[in-house]
C-alpha cells in the first residue's frame, strides 16, 4: 500500500531532511529564507500531488469510487443511478352526476400539485349485490368489476350513506347498523382520472386512501377527491451513492444469465423505489419463481407498487418462454418484534434516546430471509452511548416474549414499538 502522507508538514519535513543530507550547512528552516521558501512551495506542489494520486487510487477500485467515476464502473455492466422519476397514480372525484372535470385541473395533495390528464364526467354507479358477507356492523362488498372507489369516500347501501375502506380493486369494507339480507343496492356519483404531479421524488407518492382538494371551485363537484386503492406510485429521488454501489458491486459479484437468480435481483432492484430483494427458485413448483421484495428503509410496497414491479417484469424482463402466471411477486411479509427493555441503567432520557436509535439502526438494516437472534439485540442494546455524558449501558432487562426467530419464504424481521 502507498504511504500518502496525510500532511503537508510531512511531506516539508521530508524534502528539509533530504536536503540536508546533501547540503549540511543549509539553513532551510530558517523563516523567510531564499530556500526555505522554495521549499515551502515545493511541498505543497508536492502535497497536491499526493491528493491527486489518493484520489485516483481511490476511483481505481468500486469500495472507494465515487461520482463519475463509480457510475463509469456501473455503465461497463450496464448499472446505471437511478433518476428522480414522478409518481403516477388516480384521483377519483365525487359530485352531481354529469359535472365535468376539465383536463388540467389541479389537485393539492401534501403540498403538492396534480394535474388531470383529460376531461372526465361524473357518472351515477347503480349496482345490486348479493357477493358481500356481514359480521356484526362491519359489511365486506365485493364487485364483479373494479369499484372505482376511494377510502373516505361515501357511498348509499340502500339509501344509507356509508364511508368506505378499501381493500383492493374490487372489494370494500364499510359500516352500517341495519341487518343486511337479500340483494343490496349500491349508489356513488363519481368518475377516475389520471394525474400526473409537478414534481419529482418520494414526495409525491400517495398511499392509497389519501386525499386531496382541487385548487379552483368546479361547479357540481365536490373539493375532495381521493386516491383508487393503488394510490400513487413510482416516485422516487435521485439514487444515493450507498446504494448505487451497493447495487454495482452485488452485479459483479454475481454474473447474471437468462433470468437466473441475479438477474432478477439485479433488475428489480433497478427499480424506482425497490430496496431489498429474494428470490426464491423452483418455487412453489419446478419451472416457477417466487419474488419477495421491500421498498427502500425496509417499507412493505403496497398493491399498486407490486403491480407497477409486475408489469416491468412481464415488459423488460421476462423471457418468451417463460410465462408470467409463473412468475410470483409479492410484497415482504413482516414479522414484528416489540422490543420491552426495564431496569435501563444509566435510566436518563439521552440514554433511552440512544437505545432507541440503537435499535432502529439495527432493524432497519435486516433483510428478507435473515433470521433474529435474541443475542444480537442485547450487544446492540449494550453498545448505545449517551452522546451527552459518553456512558455506556452498564445494565437492562430485555423482556423474556423476545426469542430467536427463524424465517420462512419471504418473511423478514421488523420492528414494532420499542419500550424503554
Amino acid at each position: 500500500m502507498l504511504n500518502i502522507p496525510e500532511k503537508i508538514s510531512e511531506v516539508y519535513n521530508r524534502i528539509v531532511a533530504d536536503f540536508k543530507t546533501y547540503n549540511k550547512n543549509a539553513q532551510p528552516a530558517v523563516k523567510n529564507s531564499w530556500i526555505g521558501s522554495i521549499l515551502v512551495a515545493l511541498a505543497g506542489r508536492i502535497f497536491d500531488i499526493y491528493k491527486k494520486l489518493n484520489f485516483i487510487l481511490k476511483q481505481a477500485f468500486i469500495d472507494t469510487a465515487s461520482g463519475e467515476y463509480l457510475k463509469r464502473w456501473g455503465s461497463y455492466v450496464n448499472i446505471y443511478q437511478k433518476q428522480a422519476t414522478k409518481s403516477s397514480g388516480n384521483f377519483i372525484f365525487t359530485g352531481n352526476e354529469g359535472s365535468l372535470v376539465s383536463i388540467g385541473t389541479q389537485v393539492i395533495a401534501n403540498d403538492i400539485t396534480y394535474t388531470t390528464n383529460q376531461s372526465i364526467e361524473l357518472v351515477k354507479n347503480e349496482i345490486t349485490t348479493t357477493n358481500y358477507t356481514q359480521e356484526l356492523d362491519l359489511v365486506t362488498i365485493t364487485f364483479e368489476n373494479n369499484h372505482n372507489l376511494g377510502t373516505g369516500m361515501t357511498i348509499k347501501i340502500n339509501n344509507i350513506d356509508c364511508v368506505v375502506e378499501v381493500l383492493d380493486a374490487n372489494t370494500i369494507q364499510t359500516s352500517i347498523q341495519d341487518t343486511l339480507s337479500g340483494s343490496i343496492t349500491i349508489e356513488y356519483v363519481s368518475n377516475i382520472v389520471s394525474c400526473i404531479p409537478s414534481e419529482y421524488g418520494k414526495s409525491t407518492n400517495l398511499v392509497s386512501g389519501e386525499t386531496g382538494k382541487t385548487q379552483t371551485v368546479i361547479s357540481g363537484v365536490n373539493i375532495n377527491c381521493y386516491t383508487d386503492y393503488k394510490g400513487f406510485t413510482g416516485g422516487q429521488d435521485i439514487e444515493s451513492e450507498e446504494n448505487l454501489k451497493a447495487r454495482i458491486i452485488y452485479r459483479y459479484q454475481n454474473p447474471v444469465t437468462n433470468f437466473n437468480n441475479a438477474a432478477i435481483v439485479t433488475f428489480v432492484r433497478s427499480l424506482s423505489e425497490v430496496g431489498d430483494v429474494k428470490v426464491y427458485d423452483i418455487t412453489p413448483a419446478v419451472g416457477q419463481v417466487t419474488i419477495y421484495y421491500l421498498l427502500e428503509d425496509n417499507k412493505i410496497p403496497d398493491a399498486g407498487h407490486v403491480q407497477l414491479v409486475t408489469s416491468s417484469i412481464d415488459t423488460d424482463l421476462r423471457p418468451a418462454n417463460t410465462d408470467m402466471s409463473d412468475i410470483f411477486i409479492y410484497a415482504g411479509i413482516p414479522v414484528t418484534i416489540n422490543p420491552v427493555i426495564t431496569n435501563l441503567q444509566p435510566n436518563t432520557t439521552a440514554m433511552k434516546e440512544a437505545v432507541s436509535n440503537s435499535i432502529t439502526e439495527y432493524f432497519s438494516n435486516m433483510k428478507i430471509g435473515t433470521n433474529f437472534y435474541r443475542n444480537d439485540l442485547i450487544e446492540v442494546i449494550k453498545s448505545s452511548i449517551d452522546m451527552e455524558t459518553g456512558l455506556g449501558v452498564t445494565s437492562f432487562t430485555l423482556n423474556p416474549s423476545i426469542v430467536d426467530i427463524t424465517v420462512t419464504n419471504g418473511q423478514f424481521i421488523k420492528l414494532g414499538n420499542i419500550t424503554i
